[in-house]
């Protein structure tokens, strides 16, 4: 009799035990099985609506310009300040971008050409004119590439995401406001003493793709001014490798694989260089801080848009870089977004325009002139770099879905998603262009190491006092020290 009631107790704890885990699913991932809520003006309008609709997509020009702008040469640059005076980074309103100085309908002043050149991919005059620019390696845009526009219909839909992510949470970075910086914590005992007190800037949480489009949607619906410093964000992003695995992104984008069976493709430039496919999720608001990467690079938009700030290798020693060991080497270690304050642009005659949805009319709503208070703390030590980061040489372009990118290698760039977006881009092969090389190597050889000075952004910090106590310290105190900070960190002797 005993045994039959212990037994059945057990029968009976594992039952409530089962369905207990049950209830803790569904209350956690409950929003994730409503799928039919999903409403994001960028994935569910047809190409053609949606570039009609947000001013400035259409272009009355097209391929390569006027006789003016048949030169192998960079754009005539403007200043980040005229840049940024005009459209404020954290400005994600409808309209700025038509009236961009580096837009490719403005008439040029001065015999200047600022804007990007544009190629038609279909075009076979236009793609020899786009491969003396790659070789040449000078940024440009592409258009009209069918493969591109049939992975957007077929693949990259709401349905199929969901369908090809599953219900498996992914981890997720989130940010502490809307920017965030590429980081790595695989660097040397040398620069891990050196950055005892570095801190990750973001966070890193478990999402369901169908959480992730949620939130999406949620940023879609707030103003301007909360995607600032106070709301954070998150971005979604399948690395190199694990994009070059995985069969439905690879064969949805065979301009980035196709080499991979032997056939040529324009936008791998070295076989021997290629990295895989990198994607990212990314919502409005989402800033990635200024950077270059030492590979050339070709950037495909499937969903949204994204504004492009892009910087030639020589602004280089202006940026405030952090330098070489620090996890973000290669990035502006100032918030772009700080350097003017906010401008009360009026966005909202702008927003008239893009009637496409009530997810995308709240980005109408004008920037707010005050900023909070701890935004305004962050200031402090910023000030003092503005000018010269304000007064670098750049160009700017809001990719949008079906155009492809291709960023030189050394090239800065700084980029704001504009609505809910997803891009993929490849890399592959190191740069040919040995002046670009010099320059940047010169100017990360000259970088001091980087201490943040009480002010300066909290989540890029290094302390002197601390690496230099951890350099006389055992190995046991250094791997205690770095345990502390990670429990997956180990430290080998």
């Amino acid at each position: 009799m005993r045994i039959r009631l212990t037994a059945g107790c057990l029968v009976l704890a594992v039952v409530s035990f089962l369905l207990l885990y049950l209830v803790i699913i569904l209350v956690v991932f409950s929003s994730d099985l409503s799928r039919d809520e999903l409403d994001l003006y960028s994935f569910s309008a047809g190409k053609e609506e949606y570039l009609s609709s947000i001013p400035g997509l259409k272009y009355s020009s097209s391929g390569d310009g006027d006789d003016n702008s048949k030169s192998l040469r960079e754009p005539d640059f403007a200043t980040l300040r005229e840049l940024f005076e005009h459209w404020h980074p954290d400005d994600t309103s409808v309209g700025k971008w038509a009236t961009s100085v580096a837009h490719p309908d403005r008439a040029s002043s001065a015999g200047l050409r600022r804007a990007l050149h544009r190629f038609d991919y279909g075009s076979e005059a236009d793609m020899e004119r786009a491969l003396l620019f790659r070789d040449r390696e000078l940024p440009f845009v592409l258009y009209n590439v069918p493969e591109l526009d049939e992975a957007t219909e077929r693949v990259f839909t709401i349905p199929s995401l969901l369908a090809n992510f599953g219900s498996t949470p992914r981890i997720v970075e989130r940010s502490r406001d809307n920017h965030f910086m590429y980081y790595t914590t695989h660097t040397s005992l040398d620069s891990k003493v050196e950055h005892a007190s570095w801190r990750p800037p973001q966070l890193e949480v478990p999402l369901t793709m169908a959480k992730f489009m949620r939130l999406a949607q949620e940023a879609e619906r707030r103003p301007p001014s909360a995607l600032s410093s106070s709301a954070s964000l998150h971005y979604l992003t399948i690395n190199a490798g694990e994009g070059g695995r995985t069969p439905w992104i690879s064969d949805a984008l065979p301009f980035f694989s196709s080499h991979l069976q032997g056939r040529p493709s324009f936008m791998i430039v070295d076989r021997e260089g290629y990295k895989g496919i990198n994607c990212r999720f990314g919502m409005r608001g989402v800033t990635a801080a200024a950077h270059y990467d030492g590979q050339r690079n070709f950037v495909a938009m499937l969903r949204g848009r994204k504004r492009y700030i892009l910087l030639p290798p020589r602004a280089c020693s202006k940026l405030s870089l952090l330098p070489r060991g620090h996890p973000s080497a290669r990035h502006s270690f100032v918030d772009w977004s700080e350097l003017l304050p906010s401008n009360s642009s009026s966005s909202s005659s702008s927003s008239s325009s893009s009637s496409s949805s009530s997810s995308s009319s709240s980005s109408s709503s004008s920037l707010e002139q005050e900023q909070e208070p701890g935004r305004i703390l962050r200031r402090q030590g910023v000030d003092a770099r503005a000018a010269e980061i304000l007064d670098a040489p750049a160009t700017e372009y809001v990719l949008a879905r079906g155009e492809v990118l291709y960023i030189p290698s050394y090239w800065f760039h700084y980029i704001v998603s504009q609505d809910a977006s997803v891009q993929c881009n490849a890399r592959s092969g190191a740069s040919t262009d040995e002046d670009a090389r010099q320059i940047i190597r010169k100017c990360m050889n000259g970088l001091p190491s980087f201490h943040s000075p009480s002010g300066d952004h909290p989540r890029h910090v290094g302390h002197r006092d601390q690496g230099a106590l951890l350099r006389g310290a055992s190995f046991e105190e250094r791997a205690k020290h770095f345990k502390a900070l990670d429990s997956q960190w180990t430290l080998e002797s």
